[in-house]
C-alpha cells in the first residue's frame, strides 16, 4: 500500500465528511422507512424470519457510524485543520480508532445477511406446489415460501418494500466497505500542510500508524 503526502490540503477531508453524512442519513432514513412500512405484514408464509427488522438494525449501525464521524470532524475542527491535528483524531480517539472502522465492518457483515435474508423471504418467493396422486385421490399441496401472504392485496407492496431493502443493504455495504479504514485516506491523499498556515497549533503528540489490514483499493478511496 502506497504511502504519500497526497494531493488534496485538508479541507477536502472535513468536506468529504459531511458528504458522508448526507450519504448516511439518507441511507438510515430509507431503510428505516422502507421497514417501517413493512413491519404490519402478516406472516401469511411458510418463511420464519421477519425479514423487516434487516432495516432497522442497519439504521442503528449506521447512526454509530454517523456519530463517530460527526464525533472526529468536530475534533479536528476544534484543534485546527492540519493533517496531524486529522491523523490524531482517526488514531488516537476512540471514535476514530475502533468505533467508526469497527461499524463499517459490522455493519457490513451485516448488510451481507440482512440481504440475504430478505432476498429469500420476501423477493425470491414463491408458491410451489407439491402433487401427490395416489390411487384414490389427486391432491395438491401449496406451500407459499414468502413471509407474507403472496397471494394478499398488498404482496406486490410487500415484494416492492422488500426488494427497496435489498437495494439499500447493497448500497450501504459498497458505501461501508469503502471507508472502514479513514486513516489510509488521509496519509494517501491529504498532503501536508503548507508553511505559513494560520490554524490553531497541532498537538505535538506523533500521529500512530494506521490501523493494519485495510483494503488495498481504499487508499484511492477520500472517505466515502
Amino acid at each position: 500500500m502506497g504511502k504519500g503526502d497526497g494531493e488534496n490540503p485538508p479541507q477536502k477531508f472535513v468536506s468529504d465528511q459531511f458528504f458522508c453524512q448526507l450519504c448516511i442519513f439518507v441511507f438510515m432514513g430509507v431503510s428505516i422507512t422502507l421497514s417501517s412500512l413493512s413491519a404490519g405484514m402478516d406472516n401469511g408464509g411458510s418463511f420464519p424470519f421477519p425479514y423487516f427488522i434487516s432495516g432497522f438494525l442497519l439504521g442503528i449501525v449506521l447512526l454509530v457510524n454517523l456519530a463517530s464521524r460527526w464525533y472526529v470532524v468536530r475534533i479536528v475542527q476544534k484543534k485546527g485543520l492540519t493533517r496531524k491535528n486529522i491523523l490524531d483524531a482517526l488514531n488516537n480517539t476512540t471514535c476514530g480508532t475502533h468505533i467508526w472502522p469497527w461499524s463499517c465492518r459490522v455493519g457490513m457483515l451485516w448488510c451481507i445477511s440482512g440481504s440475504i435474508v430478505t432476498g429469500i423471504g420476501g423477493v425470491n418467493c414463491r408458491i410451489d406446489e407439491n402433487k401427490e396422486n395416489n390411487s384414490a385421490t389427486n391432491d395438491t399441496e401449496v406451500k407459499n415460501t414468502c413471509y407474507y401472504n403472496i397471494e394478499g392485496e398488498n404482496a406486490e407492496l410487500y415484494k416492492g418494500l422488500a426488494i427497496g431493502l435489498v437495494v439499500m443493504h447493497a448500497l450501504s455495504f459498497a458505501y461501508l466497505m469503502l471507508s472502514h479504514c479513514p486513516a489510509d485516506s488521509v496519509i494517501d491523499q491529504i498532503k501536508e500542510d503548507p508553511r505559513g498556515n494560520t490554524v490553531k497549533p497541532a498537538n505535538n503528540r506523533p500521529a500512530a500508524a494506521p490501523a493494519a489490514g485495510c483494503c488495498y483499493f481504499y487508499k484511492q478511496c477520500t472517505g466515502f
